[in-house]
């Protein structure tokens, strides 16, 4: 069942380990990658589907692959330790607050102290209906959205959540870097910027996710050619939707 994922970790990690993929060969759990591995390769093998490798249920049409990227992910977590750094904040975890595959890696350090609202809220239990309040329902809502067609709506999304956990790279670095030359003089202080940043963070997040999908749902409807209904219109759109924001021209 996870075979495949091990495989795949190795391929991209270690190629020279991975050679051909078998049900019947056990790939080691631990092993020596080839090349240093960041935060950014993290999170792409998170939310990898296998594409280009054969393996891509898209692709091939082989629905019983077990990819990395699935949908039934409710939340993906990269954790980051820096043994420089003080114990108590030395930690961060990068969280998504939905499947990986179009949902964005958001850094929460161990001192952080609050939250946006709407992610402080579970998702109800026995309850059914959507709850805009909750943050993982409104983005797993465009996440859903998102998957119907991953080429003509999904690859836009997943860019732009590219681009949005490279601006956080650099900047969280530089807010950890400052919360840490400032711990032991304020540690209230250095609480204080670390969880600003979460706060804020998530709630641009947040709004992002809500206009993307008003967007996508504009597009859809906008695109929306049936084809063979007597209009001669084609079935496909002039272009794959691309939200704005994002670099290039939205559709």
């Amino acid at each position: 069942y996870d075979n495949y994922r091990t495989w795949w970790g190795h391929r991209t990690f270690a190629p020279a380990t991975a050679g051909d993929y078998a049900v019947d060969r056990d790939f080691d759990l631990f092993y020596t990658p080839a090349r240093k591995i960041g935060r950014r390769d993290m999170f792409e093998l998170m939310r990898t589907r296998y594409e280009g490798s054969g393996r891509c249920p898209e692709e091939t049409g082989d629905t019983k692959v077990r990819v990395i990227g699935t949908t039934k992910q409710s939340t993906c977590h990269v954790i980051a330790v820096d043994g420089r750094l003080p114990l108590a904040i030395c930690s961060t975890i990068w969280a998504t607050p939905a499947q990986a595959e179009h949902a964005p890696f958001i850094p929460l350090n161990a001192a952080v102290t609050r939250h946006d609202p709407a992610f402080e809220l579970d998702l109800p239990v026995g309850r059914e209906g959507y709850d805009d309040r909750v943050a993982a329902y409104v983005f797993r809502r465009l996440a859903a959205v998102a998957e119907i067609d991953r080429k003509w709506y999904g690859d836009g999304v997943r860019a732009f959540w590219r681009q949005r956990e490279d601006e956080l790279l650099s900047r969280y670095s530089d807010v950890w870097t400052a919360a840490a030359r400032e711990w032991s003089d304020d540690s209230e202080s250095a609480r204080r910027r670390l969880t600003d940043f979460a706060v804020a963070e998530e709630g641009r997040a947040l709004a992002d996710a809500r206009r993307m999908f008003d967007e996508l749902s504009w597009y859809i409807i906008s695109n929306n050619r049936i084809e063979g209904d007597g209009s001669g219109a084609t079935s496909q759109p002039i272009s794959p939707f691309m939200p704005s924001g994002n670099k290039g021209e939205h559709r």
